[in-house]
């Protein structure tokens, strides 16, 4: 994965797989590779995830919707 500029994102439960709740990252490294599921574009990110509280928490590997990287 290339890496990229950091980047905050705060994604809804219908823009990730697979979990439940909306999830929070600073986004380390983006995948050049995309795939399609459900007619709609999908990367692999690896991230950490962000608590509520601010603190960071686990690194992840988190398939994210193509169009929330771009917002």
């Amino acid at each position: 994965m290339p890496i990229v500029d950091t980047q905050t994102l705060i994604l809804a439960e219908r823009d990730y797989m697979f979990g439940a709740g909306t999830l929070r990252l600073r986004v380390e490294r983006v995948s050049t590779r995309r795939f399609v599921h459900d007619n709609d574009t999908w990367v692999m990110v690896e991230a950490v995830e962000i608590g509520w509280d601010g603190a960071p928490r686990d690194l992840r590997q988190v398939a994210v919707r193509a169009s929330e990287l771009s917002r």
